[in-house]
């Protein structure tokens, strides 16, 4: 995610963000996606395919 998208958020809720907040967010969202994707590849090997599909991921 991006500094951009990050303060859009943000300013929706009438608030500022410091840069690092912006930091801790982005690695938070990181570990996030990791972790889908992580669980994704495993439903498709379960699959027996070599391509994650929308239904990999839950």
């Amino acid at each position: 995610m991006n500094k951009k998208s990050i303060k859009y958020f943000v300013e929706k809720e009438k608030k500022k963000i410091g840069v690092e907040a912006i930091k801790k967010i982005n690695v938070l969202v990181e570990d996030y996606v990791e972790k889908i994707v992580k669980k994704a590849c495993r439903n498709a090997d379960f699959a027996g395919r070599k391509i994650l599909k929308e239904e990999d991921i839950k």
